[in-house]
Protein backbone atom coordinates (compact mmCIF):
# COMPACT_ATOMS: atom_id res chain seq x y z
CA UNK A 1 0.00 0.00 0.00
CA UNK A 2 1.06 3.61 -1.15
CA UNK A 3 -0.30 4.81 2.73
CA UNK A 4 -1.09 2.26 5.76
CA UNK A 5 -3.74 4.56 6.16
CA UNK A 6 -6.63 7.29 4.25
CA UNK A 7 -9.19 9.18 4.82
CA UNK A 8 -12.75 8.30 3.97
CA UNK A 9 -13.57 9.79 0.28
CA UNK A 10 -9.38 10.08 -1.16
CA UNK A 11 -8.31 6.81 -3.21
CA UNK A 12 -6.12 4.03 -1.89
CA UNK A 13 -3.21 2.95 -3.90
CA UNK A 14 -1.69 -0.35 -4.28
CA UNK A 15 1.44 -0.93 -5.59
CA UNK A 16 2.91 -4.25 -7.18
CA UNK A 17 6.46 -3.74 -8.42
CA UNK A 18 6.88 -6.38 -10.84
CA UNK A 19 11.12 -7.60 -11.34
CA UNK A 20 11.87 -9.61 -14.43
CA UNK A 21 14.83 -11.87 -13.31
CA UNK A 22 14.17 -13.46 -16.28
CA UNK A 23 16.83 -13.64 -19.83
CA UNK A 24 13.85 -12.20 -21.89
CA UNK A 25 11.41 -9.29 -22.62
CA UNK A 26 8.03 -9.63 -20.20
CA UNK A 27 4.68 -9.07 -21.21
CA UNK A 28 2.10 -8.03 -18.94
CA UNK A 29 -1.68 -7.31 -20.27
CA UNK A 30 -4.35 -5.58 -19.16
CA UNK A 31 -6.33 -8.78 -17.20
CA UNK A 32 -2.63 -9.99 -15.97
CA UNK A 33 -3.77 -9.42 -12.25
CA UNK A 34 -6.40 -9.84 -10.30
CA UNK A 35 -7.11 -7.76 -7.01
CA UNK A 36 -8.45 -8.80 -3.46
CA UNK A 37 -9.64 -6.75 -1.01
CA UNK A 38 -11.63 -7.58 2.58
CA UNK A 39 -13.01 -5.53 4.76
CA UNK A 40 -14.46 -6.03 7.82
CA UNK A 41 -17.82 -6.88 6.05
CA UNK A 42 -16.47 -8.79 3.86
CA UNK A 43 -15.46 -7.77 0.00
CA UNK A 44 -16.48 -4.07 -0.82
CA UNK A 45 -18.91 -4.01 -3.94
CA UNK A 46 -16.96 -4.18 -7.29
CA UNK A 47 -17.36 -1.40 -10.18
CA UNK A 48 -18.84 -2.07 -13.22
CA UNK A 49 -15.73 -1.85 -14.66
CA UNK A 50 -13.67 -3.99 -12.73
CA UNK A 51 -16.59 -6.77 -13.11
CA UNK A 52 -16.04 -6.40 -17.18
CA UNK A 53 -12.21 -6.73 -16.68
CA UNK A 54 -12.92 -10.12 -15.12
CA UNK A 55 -15.39 -11.21 -17.05
CA UNK A 56 -17.75 -11.92 -14.51
CA UNK A 57 -20.99 -13.32 -15.36
CA UNK A 58 -23.86 -10.27 -16.93
CA UNK A 59 -20.92 -8.16 -17.35
CA UNK A 60 -19.91 -7.72 -21.11
CA UNK A 61 -16.37 -7.82 -21.78
CA UNK A 62 -13.86 -5.16 -21.84
CA UNK A 63 -12.79 -3.61 -25.42
CA UNK A 64 -9.42 -2.70 -25.83
CA UNK A 65 -9.04 0.10 -28.72
CA UNK A 66 -5.89 1.08 -30.60
CA UNK A 67 -5.62 4.15 -28.58
CA UNK A 68 -5.29 2.31 -25.32
CA UNK A 69 -2.66 0.72 -23.36
CA UNK A 70 -3.56 -2.72 -22.30
CA UNK A 71 -0.03 -3.47 -21.09
CA UNK A 72 3.60 -2.97 -20.47
CA UNK A 73 6.80 -4.28 -21.60
CA UNK A 74 9.55 -4.89 -18.69
CA UNK A 75 12.96 -5.69 -19.92
CA UNK A 76 15.45 -8.35 -18.23
CA UNK A 77 16.81 -7.08 -15.16
CA UNK A 78 14.40 -4.46 -14.78
CA UNK A 79 11.47 -3.53 -12.57
CA UNK A 80 8.55 -1.82 -13.26
CA UNK A 81 5.59 -0.65 -10.58
CA UNK A 82 2.19 -0.84 -11.27
CA UNK A 83 -0.36 1.39 -9.59
CA UNK A 84 -3.30 0.54 -9.29
CA UNK A 85 -6.44 3.32 -7.57
CA UNK A 86 -8.56 0.92 -5.78
CA UNK A 87 -11.61 3.09 -6.58
CA UNK A 88 -11.19 2.08 -10.24
CA UNK A 89 -11.85 -1.51 -8.81
CA UNK A 90 -14.48 -0.69 -5.99
CA UNK A 91 -17.08 1.19 -5.05
CA UNK A 92 -16.37 4.15 -1.96
CA UNK A 93 -14.72 2.41 1.22
CA UNK A 94 -16.43 2.65 4.03
CA UNK A 95 -14.03 3.77 6.92
CA UNK A 96 -12.89 0.51 8.10
CA UNK A 97 -9.59 -1.62 8.44
CA UNK A 98 -9.12 -3.32 5.15
CA UNK A 99 -6.87 -6.54 3.84
CA UNK A 100 -5.66 -6.18 0.34
CA UNK A 101 -3.43 -8.90 -1.99
CA UNK A 102 -3.49 -8.96 -5.47
CA UNK A 103 -3.19 -12.08 -8.10
CA UNK A 104 -1.03 -11.75 -10.90
CA UNK A 105 -1.00 -14.53 -13.95
CA UNK A 106 2.42 -16.56 -13.85
CA UNK A 107 4.20 -15.71 -17.60
CA UNK A 108 5.93 -18.80 -17.75
CA UNK A 109 2.90 -21.25 -17.42
CA UNK A 110 1.56 -19.47 -21.11
CA UNK A 111 -2.51 -20.80 -21.61
CA UNK A 112 -2.66 -22.49 -18.53
CA UNK A 113 -3.55 -19.10 -17.05
CA UNK A 114 -1.81 -19.77 -13.57
CA UNK A 115 -1.83 -17.00 -10.93
CA UNK A 116 1.08 -16.10 -8.47
CA UNK A 117 -0.20 -14.16 -5.06
CA UNK A 118 1.61 -11.43 -3.35
CA UNK A 119 1.35 -11.03 0.90
CA UNK A 120 -1.86 -9.51 1.93
CA UNK A 121 -1.41 -5.84 3.11
CA UNK A 122 -3.42 -4.36 5.30
CA UNK A 123 -5.01 -0.70 5.57
CA UNK A 124 -7.61 1.65 7.07
CA UNK A 125 -9.81 3.83 5.76
CA UNK A 126 -10.20 6.41 8.75
CA UNK A 127 -13.50 9.10 9.04
CA UNK A 128 -12.56 12.05 7.06
CA UNK A 129 -12.12 15.10 9.12
CA UNK A 130 -14.05 18.57 8.54
CA UNK A 131 -12.32 21.75 9.03
CA UNK A 132 -14.16 24.76 10.26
Amino acid sequence: MQQKQVAAGTGPVALLYTDNVSDHLLSMGLGAYRIHLEGENGEPPRTEWYHRLLGDPGYAPLMTTLNVSSGVLVAPENTYCWSFLLGAFYEALPPGKYSLYLEVEDPATGSARAWLRTNSEEFTVAQATTTK
